[in-house]
């Protein structure tokens, strides 16, 4: 999900607002004849293009031929796929938008250029690790860069966290000394002098090394871009495996889309359609468990549609009355699968709105399904009833806040602040409410909060990653992931 909001509020502020046209004006991805031949399944590239007056996109995306489980090679696919036609669609019909819109006559009009490059940087029989990066030119003097990576356990199509590489615990200690050690040798470039990783840190592998992400402005100045950090897989010794043992998941993810093109509303819908693997198992019918959830999207997102549409239509027909140009309110709602093994799926959707101003905005709604029986859990759902889940995740929450505390003030000290004035996030913290969101991800449980909660509309969608391992004597047997 991280991903997904960037790329929203990313394009939404580029124009000052989003539209969606028609499906005709989606990115159109043809194969070509190259292909990285290797053992199965092979690496398929595929050109991408679009010429218009207003953008041009050039670049390639990547496919997978020849895997035996289909349903795998589907997933791992499908999610590159919309990744890719998502980002690039709503930056063409962006600057449809505005080359409609503002520069209808102007001869001059300046056409802003993508360039995607998507390259696989690691492969073996276990796992296939991905980068895309979105290059765009804004002007003859701006222009930035998306660069999202993905490490897909190709038995499973599962998503693999950096943990799940490696057997032992010391591997995190590793990273952070290479890390350390590289901002040592040009400190001038960074804001911090120490890096705490997470479970959760973007990475990909190349052939000889582990490489970290950092978004720009992680650890740097955003001037300068994405920092990544290579470390010998070989410093990690007989700790590192692709190897994995991943469950296999009982339900598979697809999305139906909607294209809204009103007067009133500009919107895309990415509904999330579960297909079952196998109709019934166990004495467990997941038919009729994958129609009640497919249901249950649509009609709750259909219904965020509609009441986006009447607040447009409203919006516009007072407009009309005082003689002002409204422009139509923007609805759209995208995905991510978080979690999908075994009896639980997670899936984070994102409701995104624009009705005017600065930015949009949106609400952050994480589904969480026990599959053997359907239903949406609750925080409380997943604890034992003897438990206090709220005292175990608060103290959980306390105490990532207190490291990031002190290290902000270690920092903060380090330039030569008073310790008074370091500004310390969360502190407005006190408790994890009874809605409180949640989802899991690889071998955690992730608390959210959505924005304004528990820090400024900059600090977006926090998040507290919380070890299933520190809470696992507190949980329900059925929930307890690894």
């Amino acid at each position: 999900m991280g991903r997904i909001i960037v790329r929203i509020m990313a394009v939404a502020m580029l124009g000052g607002v989003l539209l969606f046209a028609p499906a005709c004006e989606s990115a159109k991805i043809a194969t070509s004849v190259s292909s990285v031949t290797r053992e199965k399944p092979k690496v398929i590239s595929e050109n991408i293009s679009i010429d218009k007056p207003y953008i041009k996109v050039k670049g390639n995306s990547i496919k997978l031929e020849g895997m035996s489980h289909k349903d795998v090679q589907g997933k791992i696919n499908n999610h590159i796929k919309y990744e890719l036609e998502d980002h690039i669609s709503l930056k063409t019909q962006d600057e449809k938008y505005i080359y409609d819109e503002f520069n209808k006559d102007d001869e001059e009009y300046e056409p802003k250029e993508v360039n995607v490059v998507t390259r696989s940087t690691y492969e073996d029989e276990n796992l296939l690790s991905v980068v895309i990066s979105i290059n765009t030119r804004e002007s003859e003097n701006y222009s930035y860069e998306i660069k999202n990576t993905y490490n897909i356990d190709l038995k499973t199509g599962q998503d693999v966290g950096l943990g799940k590489l490696f057997k032992g615990k010391d591997y995190l200690e590793v990273i952070e000394k290479y890390i350390k050690e590289e901002i040592d040798k040009n400190p001038e470039d960074y804001n911090t002098s120490s890096v705490k990783i997470s479970l959760n840190e973007e990475y990909y592998l190349e052939e000889d090394n582990l490489v970290i992400v950092f978004k720009p402005g992680t650890i740097g100045s955003y001037s300068k871009g994405y920092r990544e950090f290579r470390i010998p897989i070989e410093s990690f010794g007989q700790d590192f495996s692709t190897n994995m043992e991943m469950e296999s998941s009982f339900v598979v993810v697809d999305r139906k889309q909607i294209v809204v093109d009103d007067n009133n509303l500009k919107g895309i819908l990415n509904i999330p359609v579960i297909k079952a693997i196998e109709i019934e198992k166990d004495g467990i019918d997941y038919e009729e468990i994958q129609d009640n959830l497919n249901n249950l999207f649509e009609n709750e997102i259909m219904d965020f549609r509609d009441k986006m549409y009447e607040d447009g239509k409203a919006a516009m027909e007072e407009s009309e009355k005082i003689g002002y140009t409204q422009r139509p309110y923007v609805a759209n709602v995208t995905f991510d699968e978080k979690y999908n093994r075994g009896n639980l799926l997670s899936i984070y959707i994102t409701y995104y709105t624009y009705t005017g101003g600065a930015h949009g905005n949106h609400e952050d709604v994480a589904y969480n399904v026990d599959l053997n029986n359907g239903k949406i859990l609750k925080l409380k759902d997943i604890f034992k009833n003897d438990n206090d889940y709220k005292k175990i995740i608060n103290d959980e929450i306390n105490k990532q806040i207190k490291d990031i505390h002190e290290q902000a003030k270690a920092e903060g000290i380090s330039r030569g602040e008073k310790v008074e004035d370091i500004y310390l996030p969360y502190e407005g913290f006190e408790s994890i409410r009874d809605d409180q969101g949640f989802y899991f991800k690889d071998d955690s449980l992730v608390i959210y909060f959505g924005l304004y909660e528990i820090g400024p509309y900059a600090a977006g969608i926090v998040e507290f990653p919380i070890k299933i391992s520190h809470i696992g004597d507190s949980l329900k047997d059925e929930y307890v992931i690894k």
